[in-house]
């Protein structure tokens, strides 16, 4: 998968024999990519990047007139032309590639970068003059930069398997890590599934000081600056108006005038948002749907682009991936793409879609990921009900997170006696433990509802969709609207009641393009403007026929499981090179699957979490 890469070691350290070739290789999986690279004459050190080449990228290292300084940059800065001419002169600013006007911000800073810099990256700077190189991601951390310190010598990448390309460096598991993933489908805080390789947290800073061979980690994360603002109390239209324009703007900023820009679209209600703040006339912007057979996507999506005045596409999902050789390949695929850190049960479901985003061309896609934040009634673990009660008697915040947080499949199964050894007994203290290390590291005079948002972005944002778009991100430049600095700012100072019943939502749309108000949600089939009685007529029936089994063709969360074949489990789960490991105890992982066959689809997840396990092990320790 594309991103950034290098070494960096003490002059006369041990030579790193063709260390960055072989970390290219790795993060090269498509022959299209491009690779730019950079070494120090006397290999100090190495650094290179795999790009997509996707919307016109310059080569890179980028350098400017009156610095010996280098810069890459994988990602895109998000600044308007104010703020580029901040930095560069008329002509400059239309020829300037990001990685050029990244590189005038720090040395107009005098050797510093702003941790609040707008955009999606992750950066390497080269500075001969001060003697260090800098390695920096942005406010969320939605590049991943994964990083190995041994004595002088430090290894990183946008990959873990790229820095494992350093044989020096041991492959033993982290086992609360792997706790971690089977809890909450993700790892938590700077951790990775290798004790020896951790993750750069949002807004940080490496630092290699070059005359002293030591790194310096400035953890000091940006997000932090986000929160703790006064509440605004205005009149709330004053707020929504402020909040539509900022998610408007911030859209704009992500848009690439070089490129045609693709809206994913569903029939729900987060990537409606984006396309009613799209502007087709000034940017070329289309939109993009996969469903499943029979699905109602297909006719809310088209209805929705052309309310927008966007073409639109419309791929169908072949049911035909469900079937085994098809669901291993893609879920091997996506489990590739992470490094395994990502315990999604929809893992091939993510792969199918990045091929289609191949198949198609898609060069820079929004997405609706991220729009939990904005209506916290509906984001995911992270859930305030309209109804919640957040006075004096209410619950703490970490406790309503980590209730919600944990995967309630793996209730349904006794995990000391599913696995042997130590990775059963971690089921009790290390998943508690490790969420209450994270969670104490956010302020805890905030208000509820923020604590739960730090929560949301640092962790649960980045982790699961970030983490999941990096499958897409083989492929498309990928960028998330929602979580738009300004528009992220405005909405944590707004009222906890606008952000319930998908107030913010509703009221974009309402100042952007109100005809998308008139479209059913796929989900409810009720429209957004509908009053209690239309509600009444359309949307119980609807619940009613749903609980009954009907309209899962709409859902993949639903119509998956009914249909994946277990022998897909049975298969790899319990052939001789899994159990051969000893990590499982195969008469009990046989009744499991048993049940599943027998109609508990609700382990569905748990059983999907195994087979990533599973295939992380034979792509890390068993393959090559």
């Amino acid at each position: 998968m594309p991103g950034i890469l290098g070494f960096i070691d003490s002059p006369g350290a041990a030579p790193a024999n063709g260390l960055l070739d072989r970390m290219i290789d790795s993060m090269q999986p498509q022959a299209w990519h491009r690779v730019d690279r950079c070494s120090d004459p006397k290999g100090r050190w190495g650094i290179g990047i795999v790009n997509l080449t996707a919307c016109g990228e310059h080569p890179q290292p980028a350098r400017i007139g009156g610095s010996s300084s280098l810069a890459f940059l994988f990602g895109r800065l998000h600044l308007d032309d104010s703020e580029r001419l901040a930095f560069l002169s008329g002509s400059e600013a239309d020829r300037a590639s990001d990685s050029e006007v990244l590189l005038r911000m720090y040395e107009q800073a005098d050797g510093r970068l702003s941790r609040n810099i707008r955009g999606s990256f992750a950066a390497v700077i080269i500075d001969p003059h001060r003697q260090r190189i800098l390695i920096a991601n942005d406010s969320i951390g939605q590049r991943p930069i994964y990083y190995n310190v041994r004595g002088s010598r430090l290894v990183f990448g946008g990959s873990v398997k790229a820095i494992l390309e350093d044989k020096s460096i041991d492959r033993s598991l982290d086992h609360e890590g792997l706790s971690d993933l089977f809890e909450y489908r993700y790892v938590l805080g700077k951790k990775t599934l290798f004790e020896q390789v951790s993750l750069l947290e949002p807004g940080s800073r490496l630092v290699y000081d070059l005359a002293s061979n030591s790194v310096d980690l400035q953890n000091d994360p940006s997000l932090d600056s986000w929160f703790g603002s006064p509440a605004d109390h205005r009149a709330p239209k004053v707020i929504l108006d402020e909040l539509a324009e900022s998610f408007s703007e911030g859209v704009q900023r992500i848009c690439d005038s070089q490129c045609q820009n693709t809206v994913s679209l569903s029939g729900g209600m987060d990537s409606r948002v984006v396309m009613a703040a799209v502007r087709p006339r000034e940017t070329r912007v289309n939109s993009f749907t996969v469903g499943l057979p029979g699905s109602v996507e297909r006719r809310l999506s088209r209805r929705i682009a052309q309310k927008s005045g966007c073409s639109a596409i419309y791929s169908e999902t072949d049911p035909a991936i469900l079937e085994p050789e098809n669901y291993v390949r893609l879920c091997r695929a996506a489990i590739e793409l992470t490094d395994g850190m990502r315990g999604s049960s929809f893992h091939p479901l993510t792969a199918h879609l990045a091929d289609k985003f191949r198949e198609y061309d898609l060069k820079l896609v929004m997405t609706g990921h991220g729009g939990e934040f904005a209506k916290l009634d509906r984001a995911y673990g992270f859930s305030l009900d309209v109804g919640t009660d957040l006075g004096p008697g209410a619950l703490p915040a970490k406790e309503i997170v980590f209730d919600k947080m944990s995967d309630h499949a793996w209730d349904m199964i006794d995990r000391r006696r599913l696995f042997k050894g130590e990775l059963g007994a971690l089921k009790e203290e290390s998943p508690r433990a490790s969420f209450d290390r994270e969670f104490e590291k956010i302020d805890p005079s905030l208000p509820i509802d923020q604590q739960l948002s730090y929560f949301f972005l640092r962790e649960f944002f980045r982790k699961h969709a970030v983490l999941s778009n990096r499958i897409h991100g083989n492929y498309s430049e990928i960028e998330y609207p929602f979580i738009a600095e300004d528009f992220v700012k405005g909405v944590l100072r707004a009222p906890l009641e606008l952000r319930l019943n998908h107030g913010i939502h509703r009221h974009i749309i309402e100042v952007h393009n109100p005809s998308l108000l008139r479209i059913p949600i796929s989900d409810t089939r009720v429209k957004l403007d509908a009053g209690g009685l239309n509600r009444l007529l359309f949307q119980r029936p609807y619940e009613i026929l749903y609980r009954l089994g009907f309209f899962h063709a709409d859902v993949p969360e639903h119509f998956i499981p009914k249909r994946t074949s277990p022998t897909i489990f049975a298969d790899r789960l319990l052939s001789p090179r899994s159990l051969d490991r000893g990590d499982l105890d195969s008469a009990y992982l046989g009744e499991i699957i048993n049940r599943f066959r027998g109609g508990e689809t609700r382990l569905f997840d748990a059983l999907n979490q195994l087979l990533t396990f599973d295939t992380f092990q034979e792509l890390f320790f068993e393959s090559g």
